[in-house]
């Protein structure tokens, strides 16, 4: 988008057209597209090379580095993102005057300078540290939106919050907001009701940081966004999985929006050690419900939390995927898998053993475990992911 200034110069007045430097497409007039060729202003089609490497430019940019808006002043770069909750994020002093906040801002990549001395807000900035997504035109779509629902339908939406503030902003007060919608179950003990959280605060948390540096950022019309309904949880954004679904436990680290995911690790608000799903099982292990499932496809991530009240409710698919990545998980912690470790995930007692060598039976079947020894005893013989 052109910005145009009306200026004076020896008492003239003097129109200036300021056209935003290339980020994702050539500059074009009427249908040609120019490019500046020393001083002149030059029809591109008549350099292929600069042509070629222009293209080889906006390819190799990280979205996350391209430009949210330019040419905006040391002013204008405080106005738009919140600078302070940086230092708080980081437990560092503010600097006592802002030319040591732009200093810091530029050393993060969160703004650039640009040749008149002002500046470029990126992406990563404004995703980050933005006051208001909504002053960034190409980014208003990529704010969190919660929806809670009544039962586990799409009909009946009780209520929604989209958080437009950056992500390192508002995290904190995205996953409280969460939790606070995250129904309850009730037990009665010794004649008292107990409520109990029927999602651990952890895999939220997970959830949510997942979809903050997994989404593919360059998928207009789309972005992250939570759905929590009666006995379930949905996390979903734009972009497939980098990844083997199946090997989303013991996978090397892979995050598709690098830089931001670099700072933050270093805000606390995440991890770069591919260790996210790992912390959600353990969520869910904690409480005895079944593993996350993750589906994917090539321009979506959705992961889902179930909940049951019992172990005779849950669908085979359930029993199944999570006695597979229960098995990962503790492969993966060299912890030796048997029938009474998977009884312990699953809440079963040693009375009831038949019911989980019923279910590890279904996973053998289905391939996505074997014996890690075939020559054991029944009794004691351990598992190990098909994979090992």
């Amino acid at each position: 988008m052109c910005i145009v200034r009306l200026v004076k110069v020896d008492l003239k007045k003097v129109v200036i057209l300021e056209i935003p430097k290339a980020t994702v497409r050539s500059v074009s007039f009427g249908g040609t597209e120019y490019i500046r060729i020393g001083s002149y202003k030059r029809k591109l089609k008549e350099f292929p090379e600069k042509e070629r490497a222009l293209w080889r430019s906006f390819e190799t940019t990280a979205y996350e580095l391209r430009v949210a808006v330019s040419n905006v002043t040391e002013e204008d770069v405080t106005a738009l993102l919140d600078c302070a909750a940086y230092y708080t994020l980081l437990k560092l002093p503010l600097p006592t005057n802002r030319s040591g906040i732009i200093h810091n801002m530029l050393d993060e990549e969160f703004i650039r300078e640009m040749d008149n001395g002002n500046y470029e807000v990126t992406n990563k900035g404004a995703l980050l540290l933005a006051k208001n997504l909504n002053d960034f035109r190409n980014l208003k779509r990529k704010a969190i939106r919660v929806i809670q629902y009544k039962g586990n339908g799409r009909t009946h939406a009780l209520r929604e919050k989209v958080f437009t503030k950056g992500y390192a902003v508002e995290f904190d007060d995205i996953c409280d907001y969460i939790n606070t919608l995250v129904p309850q179950s009730e037990e009665i003990e010794s004649g008292s009701r107990i409520e109990h959280r029927m999602f651990p605060e952890k895999a939220i948390r997970e959830m949510v940081s997942n979809l903050i540096i997994h989404q593919q950022l360059d998928v207009r019309g789309a972005g992250p966004m939570m759905e929590i309904f009666d006995t379930k949880i949905e996390a979903s954004n734009p972009g497939g999985l980098m990844v083997d679904v199946n090997r989303i436990i013991d996978t090397a680290p892979h995050a598709r929006n690098e830089s931001m995911a670099s700072f933050l690790r270093m805000a606390g608000i995440c991890e770069e050690r591919g260790s996210g799903f790992d912390r959600m099982e353990e969520g869910m292990s904690d409480l005895k419900i079944p593993a996350p499932k993750v589906e994917t496809g090539d321009d979506f991530i959705r992961t889902k939390l179930y909940w049951y009240l019992n172990l005779r409710d849950w669908k085979k698919e359930d029993r199944v995927r999570t006695c597979y990545l229960a098995t990962c998980y503790y492969y993966v912690n060299e912890i030796p898998v048997g029938n009474a470790i998977l009884r312990e995930r699953f809440g079963v007692n040693a009375q009831n053993m038949y019911i989980v060598s019923r279910i590890i039976k279904e996973t053998v079947d289905i391939g996505l475990i074997k014996f890690a020894d075939e020559s054991g005893a029944k009794k004691t013989r351990k598992y190990i992911p098909y994979w090992a």
